[in-house]
């Protein structure tokens, strides 16, 4: 069974390579995949990953939103998500997301997902509770309590 665990360094190179799946030529400045934002959220231990003994199977960095940085409320946004193509009928992507509530629950955040039309996944976010937030025109939302 595929296990949810904290990124570690040695990921470092996987996990940079994996998200880079979500590169798209027509995102202006992206930065996802940039191996100082992918080890900056390993360190800060907002970085969480599936994987088997050879593979990295699905990454997920998530990012605090606190509103001392601008936000209304103090939340938990799922930033980047990824998985390989070969997992993708596995549901790992559910997996993660569900990870992420249970954190967001946990802590007593709202929960948001960074799900740019671009990648055409908001129906994904939709399927799992989430629901669009009318005033950002890139964000669905999930409230989390």
């Amino acid at each position: 069974m595929d296990d949810i665990e904290k990124a570690l360094l040695k990921d470092l190179p996987d996990a940079k390579k994996l998200n880079a799946l979500l590169r798209l030529s027509d995102v202006k400045k992206f930065y996802w995949d940039t191996k100082n934002y992918v080890r900056s959220a390993i360190l800060e231990e907002r970085c969480v990953v599936i994987k088997n003994r050879s593979d990295l199977k699905g990454i997920m960095i998530m990012e605090n939103r606190a509103p001392q940085r601008g936000y209304t409320h103090p939340s938990l946004a799922i930033g980047s998500l990824a998985v390989h193509p070969k997992y993708r009928n596995e549901r790992l992507g559910n997996k993660l997301v569900e990870y992420a509530k249970e954190l967001a629950f946990n802590k007593n955040l709202r929960l948001y997902t960074e799900s740019f039309f671009e990648y055409k996944k908001i129906s994904f976010y939709q399927r799992l509770g989430f629901k669009r937030d009318r005033s950002e025109e890139h964000t669905s939302e999930l409230q989390s309590h």
